[in-house]
């Protein structure tokens, strides 16, 4: 009986489906040549900027109001703040997925810096996905 115990409490509490959603908007850059620990920022004109590790070749960036483009830029930031290159801006709409090229700054640039409003909670909003691809 007692292992029977066991597994009933593994079973209710210890095998919880993740959560998770597909993405409204899709940005696929090619020719970056970042690993998973690199960070990088992702601008969205209108609603703000966060800094992300890379990880996994993809990252995302969640709360933009539903049904309104959005005009995006990435960047890899160095250690330092300054960036070390870009893609973007790019206007995405939610039309499909959305190809751009990476762009290796000749120096440090300055990095993107927006100010705006996410969609407020309980609204609807849109998930933004951004995966590094390989060039073909």
């Amino acid at each position: 009986m007692r292992g029977d115990g066991l597994l009933l409490a593994v079973a209710l509490g210890g095998c919880g489906l993740e959560e998770w959603r597909n993405a409204d908007l899709h940005l696929d850059i090619r020719g970056a040549s970042l690993v998973d620990e690199d960070r990088v920022r992702l601008c969205v004109e209108g609603v703000g900027h966060r800094d992300q590790a890379l990880g996994a070749g993809r990252v995302a960036f969640t709360g933009l109001p539903a049904g309104e483009p959005a005009v995006v830029t990435v960047e890899h930031l160095s250690e330092d703040g300054g960036s070390l290159g870009r893609a973007g801006p790019v206007e995405l709409d939610g039309s499909g997925v959305v190809e751009t090229e990476w762009a290796p700054c000749e120096e440090v640039c300055t990095p993107c810096e927006v100010d705006g409003e996410r969609a407020e909670d309980g609204a609807a909003d849109w998930l933004l996905g951004v995966r590094f691809v390989e060039s073909p």
